[in-house]
């Protein structure tokens, strides 16, 4: 290992720090969205948590450059997916249902809204932000009722 290597590894990068600092106030944003959101009100009507989610991410918008861009969403949208997940299935626990088959359902949900919105905004949609989030709203909404209904094979 050269001396460079060693000392890049060692130490973060300013751009480094610059990412670092970014997500963690945009996860730090999201994790108080999470904490004032009601799940079973997200299952009625998810447009207003979609629409405070989405806000949150891009309210750095200059500095999304970092965080945002296909090359390094993953991380952070790994992080987000995993706060959603982790909120919902909580409440889901103590109210004692069954977690086995919301947790596909959550993940599902949490994975389509974070690539939904990567596609429109490393894509320059001509959609709103608002639009996108009624549009993803309906499609969720209608997809939990499915979801959710008792079959006849479970």
């Amino acid at each position: 290992m050269t001396f460079q290597l060693l000392i890049s590894t060692m130490y973060k990068t300013k751009d480094e720090i610059l990412e670092d600092d970014i997500e963690n106030s945009i996860l730090s944003n999201i994790d108080k969205v999470m904490r004032d959101t009601d799940p079973a009100s997200v299952f009625i009507n998810p447009y207003p948590f979609l629409s405070v989610l989405v806000k949150q991410i891009v309210a750095f918008d200059e500095k999304n450059k970092y965080i945002l861009n296909e090359n390094n969403y993953g991380r952070l949208s790994e992080k987000i997916s995993q706060m959603i997940v982790d909120r919902f299935l909580k409440v889901i626990e103590r109210s004692g249902q069954d977690t086995a088959r919301a947790k596909y359902i959550i993940v599902f949900f949490a994975s389509g809204i974070l690539e939904s919105f990567k596609m429109w905004y490393n894509h320059q949609s001509t959609l709103s932000l608002e639009e996108l989030c009624r549009r993803m709203s309906n499609l969720i909404r209608k997809g939990i009722v499915i979801a959710t209904a008792p079959r006849a094979d479970d």
